[in-house]
């Protein structure tokens, strides 16, 4: 069954890579769609289903193609990092904590993430993350790599990654050097589990994915979106 009975190609927007933006025919809807060559990605699609896991929609086959649809969530991490605000303790750990949670659904399923930074971890208008890629997920290794986590941290906390690569802030005046938040980005670059980073205090506040709301919303509108439209 062809996708194009039911949606048609609107434009194509960056979050990470190019995905294409679907409008249901029937509604008017809109949607992202993913095109893949082979079957195992859509059969990873389908056995992960996780609140903070980017889920898909539903999938179509036509010839030697697969089309996967996903609900249209345009704004990234990175587009929180661009947006004036700084972050609280309370927000960031809103946000490393659902990150968090759905790394360790991956991990409870003997799987590592695909290569994760700020422009493919999505977020939705009532401020749940979502982790996308994961079509690409791996076995899991005897060791978690848990640094791009914190160059996620990093970039969240001082909007910007640091230039010699390495993990850790440049400025600490939103931060306090002694604070919880402090503490947690350094904890990324030496913790071997995810069990560690879970029972860190940063993620003791009481936070909920509604502290994120007006995040979102504001980096809706305040920041630079990659689109092609033809």
């Amino acid at each position: 069954e062809s996708p194009w009975d039911h949606y048609r190609q609107v434009f194509e927007l960056s979050l990470g890579s190019f995905v294409i933006v679907v409008s249901e025919k029937a509604t008017h809807d809109l949607f992202t769609m993913k095109r893949f060559q082979g079957a195992d990605e859509v059969r990873m699609l389908q056995s992960l289903g996780h609140r903070n896991l980017h889920q898909m929609l539903e999938c179509f086959r036509l010839n030697d193609s697969y089309f996967a649809v996903f609900g249209y969530d345009p704004i990234s991490l990175a587009h929180i990092a661009c947006s004036p605000p700084f972050l609280t303790e309370l927000q960031l750990a809103a946000i490393v904590g659902q990150i968090l949670d759905g790394l360790a659904y991956l991990a409870a399923n003997g799987l590592e993430p695909a290569p994760y930074k700020c422009s493919n971890i999505l977020l939705d208008a009532g401020g749940t993350v979502k982790i996308s890629n994961h079509e690409s997920c791996k076995k899991i290794s005897s060791k978690q790599d848990l640094k791009a986590l914190g160059y996620i941290t990093m970039e969240l906390m001082q909007k910007y990654p640091n230039s010699s690569g390495s993990i850790g802030l440049e400025d600490f005046e939103h931060w306090p050097s002694d604070g919880d938040a402090v503490s947690f980005l350094a904890m990324t670059t030496s913790a071997t589990s995810l069990e560690q980073l879970l029972s860190h205090p940063l993620l003791d506040c009481d936070w909920g994915d509604e502290d994120l709301k007006w995040l979102v919303a504001l980096a809706a509108v305040t920041t630079h979106r990659g689109w092609r439209y033809e």
